[in-house]
């Protein structure tokens, strides 16, 4: 499969896909209205600037952001800004991940590699100004 999208989304995040399937290929545009802020009672669309994006299985895509979340204090219960997304294209929902990273990594995304059952992060941190 391949995926493709913009970088910055404001009012709806949008990805396109093609893959072969019985020698056949066959192409998908999915959007869905950005609403990355409701769950923190923020009626607006934050800005949101997708990193990377796989299937996880079919239908349903991890996303790695970057958003206004992190300016805005928006945390999770563990009191983490969570910038990793679950969508679900057949049930038009998208949802914070069940995992993230230690604050110190997580606007500092290098680059994602997804390997099937595996994927790998790259991140960094600034230590004295030094990456």
């Amino acid at each position: 499969m391949i995926i493709w999208f913009k970088a910055r989304h404001d009012e709806q995040l949008e990805i396109k896909t093609f893959e072969v399937v019985n020698k056949k290929g066959i192409f998908n545009h999915y959007t869905i209205k950005n609403q990355i802020g409701a769950p923190y009672n923020y009626s607006n669309e934050l800005q949101t600037a997708v990193v990377a994006v796989w299937q996880t299985e079919p239908s349903i895509f991890c996303l790695a952001a970057l958003t206004e979340k992190t300016n805005l204090g928006f945390k999770n219960k563990d009191g983490v800004v969570n910038n990793n997304f679950i969508w679900n294209v057949r049930e038009n929902t998208m949802r914070e991940a069940n995992f993230y990273f230690e604050p110190k990594h997580n606007n500092s995304l290098g680059d994602i590699c997804s390997f099937g059952d595996y994927s790998v992060f790259r991140t960094f941190s600034y230590q004295n100004g030094v990456a």
